[in-house]
């Protein structure tokens, strides 16, 4: 009779602990929040497109297919191409970066004379979106928008030598240019689009309150001024933005679990958040569960915004709502909506900021029309910070101020001049000094 073989004590001894570990790791992972947020899936899924989002990149796709006729894109891409070649490596300031060269302005601006006709044929189309491969959404590039912006700089960099050769009509037309490159850049929905926008119409707007504090007596000017406020104002496509990321979320998860570098997290300064969220996605069910949070979150998120896009209190409640919600969420399966909801919130923040500043320019130009008036001259939407309120008006010796809140979302006395010495900070207002 053979006797039965046994296997050696250590191995034995080694198995039990193996088991014990697996066993421990089961019931840690059991105790998660993921295999919960995975079977809800299918329900988050419903509230997601009972919100109106869309349930892939194939829905959303399908809404940037335009007629050729209708697109301006080829055109705006013939201009872009022309400044890359000839004006991209162009040094239009000194070597300490804060003196302008007038002369290399105004014979580039010149030049690209055939460029500013193609942007000026712009607002003839419905539609500019560029063609671009979107498989996977994640990985699509937009090149495109760093040389728009470009353009624009160029064009506000000749309407400050306007304003110092005190030239209205040039700066005028030059401001209508920044303004149509602006316009036409949230065309394609897309988060960064929208925030494109602003920074184009942030940079003639910045120029056009220069023109106001030196020279907004001169009715010329305030006439250039008040055209170029009156085209930048159209609503920004905020909720068409928050619906394509919310599709680039969906479809995101495995290429940012499995390269951060595809956000631009590169892997020396990955922190805690985006290095948990790579372990986090080597968890069984992980995509499910991220899935599902992201279509709860977003879908509440997109509802709160209201379909108002002149409601600023409405996106500035949504955002706050978005900043203690995030911040109260403890699940793993939490981990990348906490990671990109907040950029959204700040985004709306971004929105209502640009209308209250455009607010403060158009009430600029009114109150330096007739300067006796004590109230704001324009009601409704036009007398609204970017928190709701309204916007604020001081007397300052021999001036009066009207002003926004600043970057820093705090009122700091009607304060527009950063100081000459000292630390700069942002703790001051953006306004218009309206002389007495």
């Amino acid at each position: 009779m053979t006797a039965k073989r046994r296997l050696p004590k250590p191995l034995l001894v080694a198995g039990g602990i193996c088991l014990f570990l697996l066993s421990l790791v089961g019931v840690a992972y059991a105790l998660t929040d993921i295999p919960r947020a995975a079977s809800s899936l299918k329900e988050n899924e419903a509230k997601a497109k009972a919100a109106g989002l869309f349930a892939n990149s194939a829905e959303f796709v399908a809404t940037l297919q335009v007629p050729e006729s209708e697109n301006g894109a080829p055109l705006l891409k013939e201009a872009i191409d022309l400044y890359e070649g000839e004006f991209k490596s162009l040094k239009y300031f000194g070597q300490d970066n804060k003196t302008m060269n007038n002369e290399i302005v105004v014979s580039a601006y010149d030049k690209f004379g055939s460029g500013w006709q193609k942007v000026d044929e712009l607002p003839k189309f419905k539609y500019c979106i560029f063609p671009r491969d979107r498989s996977p959404m994640i990985d699509a590039l937009f090149p495109e928008f760093a040389t728009v912006k470009s353009i624009a700089k160029l064009a506000q960099y000749r309407a400050i030598v306007a304003l110092e050769r005190n030239e209205p009509k040039v700066a005028a037309e030059a401001w209508r240019r920044c303004a149509t490159l602006a316009a036409v850049c949230d065309d394609e929905p897309i988060l960064i689009g929208l925030l494109v926008r602003i920074a184009c119409e942030s940079i003639v707007e910045e120029s056009i309150r220069k023109a106001l504090n030196q020279r907004g007596t001169d009715p010329a000017w305030r006439s250039a001024a008040w055209a170029t406020l009156q085209q930048l104002d159209q609503p920004f496509e905020y909720n068409k933005a928050i619906k394509s990321e919310h599709v680039f979320a969906l479809e995101g998860f495995d290429t940012l679990t499995r390269t951060p570098e595809a956000m631009g997290m590169g892997s020396g300064d990955m922190n805690s958040e985006w290095r948990l969220l790579r372990v986090f996605g080597k968890l069984p069910r992980s995509k499910d569960a991220t899935n599902s949070r992201i279509n709860e979150m977003y879908s509440e998120f997109y509802t709160r915004i209201g379909t108002d896009p002149y409601d600023v209190k409405t996106i500035a409640g949504a955002g706050e709502w978005m900043d203690t919600e995030v911040n109260n969420k403890t699940g793993l399966s939490y981990t990348l909506v906490k990671i990109l909801l907040p950029i959204f919130a700040q985004a709306g923040k971004a929105c209502t900021k640009s209308y209250a500043q455009r607010h403060v320019l158009m009430q600029a130009v009114k109150l330096l029309e007739n300067p006796s008036q004590k109230d704001l001259p324009l009601k409704g939407r036009y007398a609204l910070d970017s928190d709701g309120a309204p916007l604020r008006m001081i007397w300052d010796q021999n001036r009066r101020i009207i002003y926004s809140i600043g970057l820093n979302y705090k009122d700091d006395g009607g304060v527009i001049e950063r100081p000459k010495t000292g630390s700069i900070g942002q703790n001051i207002d953006y306004g218009v000094a309206i002389p007495k």
